[in-house]
């Protein structure tokens, strides 16, 4: 699964033209390379939500801390919600944040002054990227960041094949097959087509502080309340959480990187945790005990439950390990605890769930552990 070779020109083509226009391609990568030294301001596009909501917060701060001008622009956004209210901490540290609606026909010069890179973690069309790529050209920006997305990836998903031993599976690497009508992959292919200095990155399951999509706390929701816990198949598929900060940090790695244009990176931990795995850390952190059910979703057609994909679904990160000399700083086993503590402090283990909540977990446990189901009476 190796890339394959550069094209080399060979027979007729190898002519004299060609070869100056080859010399001239390596001048232009030379002076794309000194450009990229000593980059001195970044812009952050940022979306209002999902699963890369708080990766602005993150980005802005580590940038700042790095001594780089930094300007956030916010598409518009509940302000008391995170990662938004936290933006006060990031002004007070000099980054700028300017709000506006992030749409196609987005007049980016009206809102900020030139920015000598631009960082995009929100498009995910042509359409709404265009404005950010043509005010990039204008500034002459040296490099443009875009946080794509790992679900592109068709994995053993697209397989059916539920049966792969865990000690036999690989994560997924940059050149592996996607799937060619995802969104952010044709953003990939838009921004390539217009010439932009492009590093691409797709995350995958983003955790930690700041988050405005909790996954954790599915599990957490229901360990803490003596509930068992869903899990597709046996339990045993494998799934990289990563930390917000070290996915901002990957990223930040590569402003002023010329080893970066023109790259792909995959943004997950390198240490993955299977599912029962996860579960029984968190009980752990509860201080509870772990219960789980297991269910095949291809003979219960029940809705879904488990909140990740039901097969092991996991990118591999060692080309950004080894370009980018990039290492993560966090692992799910250790910061659980943390979570945890947050997940109390917001008294998440004393609100109701209500019934829909908890709807796919009973038609489960009903069908598989029908012994089970009172504990569901406690939380009624």
């Amino acid at each position: 699964r190796s890339p394959p070779p550069p094209l080399q020109p060979s027979g007729p083509r190898a002519t004299p033209f060609a070869a100056m226009m080859r010399a001239l391609a390596v001048l232009a990568l030379v002076a794309t390379a000194a450009a990229l030294v000593a980059p001195r301001s970044v812009l952050v596009v940022q979306n209002k939500g999902g699963g890369h909501g708080e990766l602005g917060f993150h980005l802005a701060k580590q940038m700042r801390a790095k001594g780089l001008e930094v300007t956030i622009l916010q598409d518009e956004c509940k302000t008391t919600a995170a990662p938004f209210s936290s933006y006060p901490e990031l002004e007070a540290a000099g980054v700028k944040v300017v709000y506006t609606k992030l749409t196609p026909d987005l007049d980016v010069a009206s809102l900020v002054p030139p920015h000598d890179v631009v960082l995009d973690n929100n498009a995910k069309d042509a359409p709404t990227v265009a404005p950010l790529v043509n005010a990039a050209e204008a500034w002459g920006s040296s490099q443009f960041l875009y946080v794509s997305s790992a679900g592109m990836y068709k994995g053993v998903e697209d397989t059916k094949d539920a049966g792969v031993p865990v000690e036999s599976q690989m994560g997924m690497i940059e050149t592996d097959p996607v799937k060619g009508d995802n969104g952010c992959r044709m953003t990939e292919l838009y921004l390539q087509s217009r010439g932009a200095p492009l590093t691409s990155f797709r995350p995958q399951y983003i955790y930690g502080s700041h988050s405005n999509k909790r996954l954790l706390d599915f599990v957490f929701d229901r360990v803490t309340r003596g509930l068992p816990v869903p899990l597709p198949y046996h339990g045993e598929q494998l799934a990289p959480l990563t930390n917000a900060a070290d996915v901002a940090s990957m990223m930040v790695a590569a402003v002023g990187n010329p080893a970066a244009v023109g790259q792909v990176y995959n943004c997950g931990s390198p240490r993955v945790v299977t599912y029962r795995g996860l579960v029984r850390l968190a009980a752990e952190a509860a201080r509870v005990e772990a219960r789980t059910v297991l269910y095949d979703p291809r003979e219960l057609k029940a809705p879904k439950a488990w909140p990740f994909r039901p097969l092991s679904f996991f990118v591999c990160p060692s080309k950004a390990v080894a370009e980018l000399a990039w290492q993560p700083q966090h692992g799910i086993a250790e910061d659980l605890g943390e979570w945890y503590r947050q997940y109390l402090a917001l008294g998440l283990d004393r609100r109701v769930m209500s019934g829909e909540e908890l709807a796919a977990d009973k038609e489960i446990v009903a069908a598989v552990a029908p012994e089970m189901l009172g504990a569901y009476a406690a939380v009624a």
